[in-house]
């Protein structure tokens, strides 16, 4: 009886392994075709799959990964800012970067020229300032009667003593201080802060260049999160101002107002279209209905602010020099 057991246990042992061997063929057998095929390159598109997910902490699998895309990967946004402050002179990068006293000019900044570094206007008068580029923080003071662009913002963007003026403006976050009759176009994802500023008109961000796209995807901006709306007024009452301090600017007039440019220099996109990834607001209404009905908004906010007792204690938060 032992003799049996001992040859039907041994039987069972090389049947067992010759099964899961079979089985370990079959699965091999893709990643082998496919390396064949691949002629030399089969064993790096092995290497290739397999450091991808060791970096996962993954098991490789059987096959090899698919081939990577054989457009190029732009480098980081820290690399490029690295490489542009290592060989660029300082007395240039200072002249792109702090605007002063600008008067009755046109100012652009192309993608390429700033790659994520802070920029400062003081002082901008009857002008433009167009700045394609991706930047980490803005900070404009006493803009006066001027069109100003800023493209993608890693940070924040500072308004403060400005008047008069057009804004488009795409940025993590927005604050203006003391500003008045400003017009602002605005992609935010998170909620925009104004303080002691009155006659503001928020709308929804309107413009379109090349590559906007592709910086918008650099910051991780999901166009369809845009609380440019959702307005936080530091100064709600203060007895110094009136009492409405922003209104919403229409979706017919966000789209008579809508921009697209095209500029000739700055880094190359290949012939790329001008492109807004942020939706162009649409309403069922009739254009004149639309524009009634936000007046009638405003309105509604006007009365229901001047209701409002005073706060002798309101917030007033200052900005950092």
């Amino acid at each position: 009886h032992s003799r049996h057991l001992f040859s039907f246990c041994h039987f069972s042992t090389v049947f067992l392994f010759t099964i899961m061997g079979c089985l370990n063929s079959k699965e091999k057998k893709p990643a082998d075709s496919a390396a064949a095929s691949g002629g030399g390159g089969g064993g790096l598109a092995k290497m290739d799959s397999y450091e991808q997910l060791n970096a996962t902490g993954n098991t490789p699998p059987s096959t090899p990964a698919p081939p990577a895309k054989s457009a190029k990967k732009p480098p980081s946004l820290a690399k490029r800012r690295e490489k542009l402050m290592n060989e660029v002179p300082r007395e240039i990068l200072k002249e792109r970067a702090i605007l002063r006293n600008i008067d009755s000019q046109t100012i652009s900044r192309f993608v390429g020229d700033l790659n994520g570094i802070d920029i400062a206007v003081d002082g901008l008068v009857d002008s433009q300032l167009l700045v394609f580029d991706i930047t980490a923080q803005v900070q404009i003071d006493e803009a006066k009667n001027s069109t100003i662009l800023i493209g993608p913002c890693d940070g924040s963007v500072f308004i403060r003593n400005c008047n008069d003026c057009t804004m488009f403006i795409a940025a993590s976050q927005l604050r203006t201080r003391d500003c008045e009759n400003c017009t602002i176009y605005l992609y935010c994802p998170t909620e925009p802060v104004i303080e002691m500023s009155h006659g503001m008109k928020i709308g929804s961000w309107n413009v379109a260049y090349p590559g906007l796209q592709r910086l918008f995807d650099e910051l991780d901006f999901d166009p369809l999160e845009n609380k440019c709306y959702q307005i936080h007024d530091f100064t709600p009452n203060h007895e110094s101002l009136p009492p409405v301090h922003w209104h919403r600017v229409s979706d017919a007039d966000i789209r008579d107002a809508q921009r697209e440019y095209n500029p000739e220099q700055g880094e190359p996109y290949d012939g790329e279209e001008p492109v807004n990834p942020v939706p162009i607001p649409t309403s069922p209404m009739g254009i004149a209905e639309e524009r009634d009905q936000v007046e009638k908004e405003n309105s509604e906010q006007e009365a229901l602010n001047s209701a409002v007792p005073i706060d002798e204690n309101a917030i007033d938060i200052e900005f950092e020099d």
